[in-house]
């Protein structure tokens, strides 16, 4: 199985994710923006046995691997600071597909046993700018919460870039089907696109997600492509990427 995963701050790779062959976790350019591809597989395998940023430094500190620290270190601060480029608009996206495009490459997959592929991404989630964090993004969703309090900037500044955030992601999407059917991978393939959940924009007085049960949280997209020498058993009632296959051949 293969995992090309955006870390979630939520659900780390420690948590609920084994059994894959291989994973690279791309989240917001963590680690990664001074490694070359072989460092970066390095800090993969390291941090599936180190849970913090503390204990992965440790790690390497006390393997004499003082470059690769140098590099993690400034690649992590560069993180925090919010100076990666292109965030938080892209959160990885086009890290992954990078990765995901590499590594059908390297390995012979289509001469393999039948694998797995999940992909994670993390666009199309909050903070929708640089000026938002964790502390405050934690703070506004208490308030909401308790008091049913909405800052009104932020709705508005959500309402912006979620509908852009949507579009992206489907580009992305798409270019990773587009690799699918470049490595000749698409016909045979059973291909899930979905969401773990929606995004409440202002609606019922509520912002984000996470506490409240409403359709908009709730409704989320799930499309399914069989692989084609099924396709004749699963006749009408079914979703289907064809509208997706027409916009890559147009």
């Amino acid at each position: 199985m293969l995992l090309v995963k955006r870390e979630s701050i939520y659900i780390p790779l420690f948590f609920g994710l084994s059994g894959f062959d291989y994973f690279h976790d791309t989240y917001s350019g963590k680690y990664s923006i001074f490694l070359s591809d072989n460092e970066q597989e390095y800090i993969d395998k390291l941090k599936i046995r180190t849970r913090t940023t503390k204990e992965l430094l440790s790690k390497l500190w006390n393997d004499k691997q003082f470059k690769l620290l140098l590099k993690v270190t400034g690649g992590f601060i560069i993180w925090k600071l919010g100076l990666v480029k292109g965030w938080p608009f892209d959160m990885g996206a086009r890290k992954t597909i990078e990765v995901l495009r590499r590594i059908l490459k390297k390995e012979n997959w289509r001469d393999s046993n039948p694998f797995f592929i999940f992909v994670n991404l993390m666009e199309v989630h909050e903070p929708y700018s640089r000026l938002e964090n964790p502390q405050t993004l934690i703070k506004s969703f208490k308030r909401n919460l308790l008091t049913g309090e909405l800052n009104f900037e932020q709705v508005l500044l959500w309402k912006q870039v979620y509908p852009k955030e949507v579009d992206y992601i489907t580009e992305r999407i798409l270019e990773i089907i587009k690799i699918l059917k470049y490595e000749d991978m698409f016909d045979n393939s059973i291909i899930i696109i979905t969401s773990d959940h929606g995004q409440l924009l202002g609606e019922h007085g509520r912002i984000g997600h996470g506490t409240f049960l409403y359709d908009e949280l709730l409704k989320v997209p799930l499309l399914v492509k069989f692989p084609k020498e099924y396709e004749s058993h699963y006749p009408g009632g079914t979703r289907n990427l064809g509208s997706v296959s027409q916009k890559l051949n147009s």
